[in-house]
């Protein structure tokens, strides 16, 4: 929505739906060989049509992004745990990178530097080579975002696809410290970093 350009530094989407105003893309967080040619492609479009960072999740992407003239910053994926591996990913050419969202507001203190943090949003549990889609009914509820894992506590995960066709299991509720301002002021946090997956523009 236009708000968020008054909110967030930095807005990313998903590399295969990028569109300004958005800034940034969100590579996906497996690539195949096969597949870097494609990923190559639609890195060189979206800078052309404005993106200016990339959120990396995975070392052997680092290359594709810097390649396409993006700045990248680390996602949590890089499982950032200490104050060393935050400074290996920086020597690598990162700009910054996301902390584990596992995490105590200790530890995050104590790494400091140049990180941020999830501060809301549902974390992605798992990936997903087959639909969940395929394998149950078709790919419509896939492609709409509607299918759903429930537990036997009745709690439901969301299933959202990844490009080109994988899907991510995400958790059942977001995780939300927003309402923590200065408690995460407090261990240094100089960045928060929101996930939007089934929120509505409202929400």
């Amino acid at each position: 929505t236009p708000e968020t350009a008054d909110f967030f530094a930095h807005r990313y989407l998903p590399l295969d739906r990028f569109t300004p105003p958005a800034d940034g893309v969100i590579l996906p967080p497996i690539i195949f060989d096969h597949e870097v040619g494609q990923v190559r492609v639609l890195l060189q479009k979206a800078r052309e049509r404005g993106a200016k960072h990339a959120l990396v999740g995975n070392l052997g992407h680092l290359s594709l992004a810097s390649e396409a003239g993006l700045v990248p910053h680390g996602d949590f994926r890089l499982n950032v745990m200490s104050e060393a591996s935050l400074a290996a990913l920086l020597r690598l050419g990162f700009e910054d990178a996301l902390l584990s969202p596992e995490l105590t507001l200790p530890q995050i203190r104590d790494i400091g530097g140049a990180s941020d943090v999830i501060v809301y949003g549902r974390i992605p549990l798992m990936l997903l080579e087959k639909c969940v889609g395929c394998e149950v009914g078709d790919c419509r509820a896939c492609a709409s975002g509607k299918n759903q894992y429930t537990d036997r506590r009745g709690e439901k995960f969301p299933i959202l696809r990844v490009s080109p066709h994988r899907n991510e299991l995400f958790n059942c509720v977001p995780t939300n410290m927003s309402d923590r301002a200065a408690e995460l002021a407090g261990a240094g946090v100089r960045g928060g970093h929101f996930i939007f997956t089934t929120e509505r523009a409202a929400e």
